[in-house]
């Protein structure tokens, strides 16, 4: 089983040292300072600029630009993790990182701030106000007394984050340690650090059962077995949430195929998150197969057991898919579903959004105004949340 967490020992200078990776992470100027030389060498080349010498002027720019690139990027090492700069401007993206930059809010509505994001985070990052979105649902469909969830491939935090702001505790699980820095780090921009843990570990590795057959709890921190030693063992978590990898930009749009998930298919994830708790929601792709999710759910949960999907739109399109499963979960919805969305979300902390929940033969309809982001398959504010339910029974 791998350690917990990342550790980081912070100096009383602006240096700080990654100790399981020996790394030594600088600070230096800010893209902000940065952005201000340039803007100063910009003014200074325009005073002697003359139409007579534009080609040559233009020609001199596009140099200073790549010079002025190295420079940032140079400069603004002073957040790397392995050698991978965290903390970017335009130029110091990779080229194909470079079409998410004008999402940067979206992701996180304080990037300005500091935020952290590995070249992979950029397109896998949960955005800002859909996370919020599912928070603010948990809120509503779990008992009053939930506290500890858990966030399993929890990436840069997007989601860790938005939970932390409703539940007392919340951790978050990742392989990646350039990720699982980003997140730890994310947590503190938002103020939530105080209310969520971090463990480096593989899920497939640290939920196998120990030799005995017993359920393997040691990987969970202690103070949260202590505070949870007065319920079940398999529901020491009120919930337990993950986006799992999609495949990166090029999975499979027409037909996701729930089953060949890497790296574990719904049922393995299932199976071991349900040793934890009984509640799961999954962020899953908007083309992931229903009736695969219903096999998945007879195979886990059993026969007539439910699974809600709660399909996520915008400007008038899906672009994912939140399937939850849970005898709690999709009987707490069921309730939900003649209610508005004003009292489904509006009571909640922090909730801005409100609109309308409209009961169509079964599948509620809610409509929601926020701030507009661009559109893209996982980047949209939330226009349209609408609900099916799925029987299990269905797969047979």
């Amino acid at each position: 089983m791998t350690s917990q967490g990342t550790d980081i020992d912070l100096g009383k200078e602006d240096d700080a040292v990654d100790a399981q990776n020996n790394t030594t992470l600088q600070r230096s100027s800010s893209p902000g300072k940065i952005g201000k030389r340039k803007k100063k060498r910009r003014k200074n080349r325009n005073k002697n600029r003359s139409p007579a010498n534009s080609e040559q002027d233009i020609l001199q720019d596009q140099q200073d630009n790549q010079s002025e690139s190295q420079e940032i990027y140079n400069e603004d090492s002073e957040y790397t993790y392995n050698g991978e700069l965290l903390m970017h401007t335009y130029h110091t993206l990779p080229p194909s990182s470079q079409k998410f930059w004008n999402r940067r809010y979206e992701l996180f509505s304080r990037y300005d701030e500091g935020i952290y994001l590995s070249a992979e985070l950029w397109y896998s990052v949960t955005p800002e106000s859909i996370a919020k979105y599912i928070a603010q649902l948990f809120v509503k469909i779990l008992p009053p007394d939930a506290e500890y969830g858990l966030d399993v491939c929890c990436g840069g935090g997007g989601n860790m984050i938005q939970f932390a702001n409703f539940f007392d505790s919340v951790g978050g699980i990742e392989i990646n340690g350039t990720n699982l820095y980003c997140a730890q780090h994310n947590t503190e921009v938002y103020g939530v650090q105080d209310k969520t843990w971090t463990l480096r570990a593989d899920w497939r590795e640290i939920t196998q059962l120990k030799d005995n057959k017993e359920v393997n709890y040691d990987w969970i921190p202690q103070s949260v077995r202590d505070a949870r030693k007065d319920v079940p063992p398999n529901r020491i978590f009120d919930f337990v949430f993950s986006s799992p990898p999609w495949g990166g930009t090029g999975y499979d749009r027409s037909e996701f195929n729930l089953y060949a998930m890497q790296p574990f298919n719904i049922t393995e994830l299932l199976k071991t998150m349900t040793q934890y708790t009984d509640n799961i929601g999954l962020f899953l792709p908007k083309s992931s197969s229903l009736m695969q999710l219903s096999l998945a759910t007879k195979e886990v949960y059993g026969d007539y057991k439910k699974c809600r999907a709660v399909y996520i739109n915008s400007k008038g399109r899906c672009v994912a898919l939140l399937a939850l499963f849970g005898d709690t979960f999709t009987a707490r919805f069921d309730e939900l579903d003649d209610i508005s969305e004003e009292a489904l979300l509006g009571s909640a902390k922090g909730s801005t959004n409100q609109g309308e929940v409209n009961n169509v033969d079964g599948v509620g309809e809610s409509t929601e105004k926020g701030s507009e982001i661009s559109e893209d398959e996982r980047g949209s504010d939330i226009a349209i949340s609408s609900s099916d339910e799925i029987e299990s029974v269905i797969g047979e």
